[in-house]
């Protein structure tokens, strides 16, 4: 499968009269997200640069893009920072296993616990060949979206760099 990926998710209008939605994407993981958010009444509806509307089993969720980190293939993640309508500020990450493990907390020992059970699930469905990605959320504080805001709009329009930057910059969040 390469960049021309698509799904076909079907909704319903006001009248009941079933439509179907083309979804495109970059990769299949993008795809397999969307269509099993879909299926759990989580559909894209609609998608642009700064913002992206949810229907979630009904009623129409307005979520703000404030940047957008897309895939790198060397820290092998992807990120999105995020305003919900309650005005709460989440960094939201998508990668592979061994990336996203790396960075994730390790506060508790409930946290370990679920990591453990995690990793289990993942090399079970890996060794059934199945391609496994990790996708984890972290609520931001206005200072630390600031801080990113800066460091990310530096990055963006930087001309010398500007991978270095953004991958920096990425790592922030």
């Amino acid at each position: 499968m390469g960049g021309d990926e698509r799904i076909v998710a079907h909704l319903s209008d006001s009248w009941g009269e079933v439509k179907a939605i083309d979804y495109q994407g970059e990769s299949p993981d993008e795809q397999a997200l969307v269509s099993g958010a879909s299926a759990y009444g989580y559909t894209l509806h609609e998608q642009t640069s700064g913002h992206i509307v949810i229907d979630v089993n009904g009623d129409k969720l307005r979520l703000d893009v404030l940047g957008l980190h897309e895939f790198d293939s060397v820290p092998k993640k992807m990120s999105v920072v995020i305003r919900f309508p309650d005005n709460t500020i989440k960094v939201l990450v998508k990668g592979t296993d061994t990336a996203m493990f790396s960075i994730l907390a390790k506060e508790t020992e409930k946290d370990d616990q679920i990591r453990q059970v995690s990793q289990s699930h993942l090399t079970n469905y890996s060794s059934e060949g199945l391609r496994t990605r990790v996708v984890s959320a972290r609520d931001l504080t206005d200072a630390q979206l600031d801080h990113w805001q800066c460091q990310y709009e530096d990055a963006s329009t930087s001309l010398i760099d500007r991978t270095v930057k953004l991958r920096k910059t990425a790592s922030l969040v």
